[in-house]
């Protein structure tokens, strides 16, 4: 029996460090893998075999069972194929785009190109709103765990945001 002990918690081994809580040994050599099979040609038993070898007799069976795949993990992965080369990412917001509107949006395009001084007198403008806490008014922050709490003053009906308009 052995004991770990982590600061204050002591955890005490269950198994001892006899032979039969140490597997046999790894996967079959080559050498090993053409004695089975050519000790089961013969008609000798798995166990037999597995006497002969020093080998488990499940370590005989697993290896007669499909000799072509021995040693190659069933599943390489938690995550499936079809789920490696993909990751989350969040949609862009877009208007639906129909075939109606890729036409008309050509359209207007090639329209637009012969416009030439009419073109240059479009205002061409934006706006953007920025809110004091966040798009959610969510806010957070690294707290040190050992000072003092941080407080955040409370705005009522809003009055925490800014819009700005600007065109050229």
């Amino acid at each position: 029996m052995t004991s770990i002990v982590y600061s204050h918690i002591t955890l005490t081994q269950i198994y001892s460090l006899d032979a039969t809580a140490i597997p046999r040994g790894g996967l079959l050599s080559d050498d090993q893998k053409l004695e089975i099979l050519v000790l089961q040609r013969e008609g000798h038993k798995a166990r037999y075999i597995a006497n002969e070898l020093g080998r488990s007799r499940g370590c005989i069976q697993g290896f007669l069972r499909s000799p072509s795949t021995y040693g190659t993990a069933r599943r390489t992965s938690c995550v499936p194929a079809t789920q490696q080369v993909r990751e989350a990412q969040k949609r862009l917001a877009a208007p639906m785009m129909t075939r109606a509107h890729q036409k008309a949006r050509v359209k207007w395009a090639k329209d637009a190109r012969e416009w030439g001084r009419k073109f240059e007198d479009i205002i061409w403008s934006n706006e953007k709103k920025w809110n004091q806490d966040g798009p959610d008014g969510f806010s957070f922050y690294w707290a040190d765990v050992t000072g003092r709490r941080e407080h955040f003053s409370k705005r009522q009906n809003g009055g925490g945001s800014v819009m700005v308009w600007g065109g050229g």
